[in-house]
């Protein structure tokens, strides 16, 4: 009895340290994810604006169409968009801290801080006119405008997708479900960006800011134009990220061996099933058909896991547009619901 008291101990002991070390490891691979997508993020958008937009006289609505629009108007403060973006958030990064989760706020005045120090290296080292991104027209231009747009669009998915932001509209977005409005989070950040856009494009012909030599247009339809272009590029790109990453195909197989289909289909995927008996009309045999609804980057495993399991299997794939139920996350609710509602305070008890 002693012996099987100590190796049952023993066996707990294990499991114990088992499970420790599983959680350190997770728990740095969370970390390392978090630092990662911080400086990737803070990175992507410092390149786009400091080498790509801001120099070519083309901005990304909200905080940094602001910060992008004073370093133009105010004399000698060309090199000061970064400086300018830091200012405009520390409001934004204040009330964040006080109306959502302390921890959204710090991981996202974290990426704004980086963000600056990247761009104000880009600025003053001149980096966009080393490489000759700036001053751009033509073909340039059009190429420019819609890269620097994309990896904005990188930009925001990234701090998503770690409970955070790249701070600016996003923020006031944030605050907007705070107190219960229910419109799509992407939607209303476009909004915010294209009204920012339009008001840069009239002070910029208020304040006469100067194009290049060789751009025949006035300042204001140029900033519009230009801007506009990126900004929708930005939004194409984070909404691609979110919905066709998450997308789902319908999975249906027919088989005459259902019991082992599924159980490779559920022990490998950990996807839900159902069976539908049928009949098939050539041979008259009655078979089973399997519907799962698989993610797109599980297509290629189920296809392999099926061969394995019924070599005889017929299956077919198709896209499913949206998907309705647990398991997925693949519509626009479920979007803000992820990443929003999980970062808003409880509210205080009374």
């Amino acid at each position: 009895m002693a012996e099987e008291k100590d190796l049952t101990v023993a066996n707990d002991t294990a499991v114990s340290e088992l499970n420790e070390k599983e959680l350190k490891t997770h728990n740095a691979k969370r970390k390392f994810k978090t630092v990662f997508n911080i400086v990737a993020a803070a990175f992507l958008r410092a390149v786009a604006l400091e080498l790509l937009l801001i120099p070519n006289h083309v901005i990304i609505g909200g905080a940094v169409g602001v910060a992008g629009l004073l370093s133009w108007v105010i004399p000698g403060a060309g090199n000061l968009a970064g400086v300018f973006l830091l200012a405009v958030n520390i409001p934004l990064l204040i009330i964040a801290f006080v109306k959502t989760d302390k921890g959204f706020a710090i991981k996202t005045a974290i990426c704004v801080v980086l963000m600056t120090a990247m761009m104000e290296v880009l600025a003053v080292t001149g980096v966009a006119q080393i490489i000759h991104t700036s001053p751009a027209t033509g073909e340039d231009m059009v190429l420019f405008t819609l890269l620097g747009g994309a990896l904005n669009g990188l930009s925001l998915p990234l701090m998503l997708s770690i409970q955070a932001s790249t701070g600016g509209s996003d923020i006031v977005t944030m605050v907007m479900q705070r107190h219960g409005q229910r419109e799509n989070y992407f939607r209303v950040i476009l909004c915010i960006d294209i009204a920012t856009i339009v008001i840069a494009a009239i002070v910029s012909q208020i304040c006469g800011v100067a194009l290049e030599s060789g751009v025949s247009i006035d300042i204001w339809l140029y900033v519009l134009v230009y801007s506009i272009a990126a900004q929708f590029t930005a939004h194409v790109v984070q909404n691609q990220i979110y919905k066709g990453y998450s997308s789902a195909f319908g999975f249906d197989i027919i088989t005459d061996k259902p019991k082992e289909v599924a159980d490779a289909l559920s022990a490998n995927l950990h996807r839900g099933l159902t069976g539908i008996k049928v009949t098939g009309m050539y041979s008259h045999k009655d078979k089973t058909m399997i519907v799962c609804i698989i993610y797109k980057r599980q297509l290629n495993r189920a296809r392999q896991i099926v061969r394995q399991a019924d070599p005889n299997a017929f299956a077919t794939v198709y896209t499913v547009k949206e998907v309705v139920g647990n398991g997925f996350r693949n519509t626009d609710e479920d979007i803000q619901s992820k990443v929003l509602h999980d970062n808003q305070k409880e509210p205080k008890k009374r």
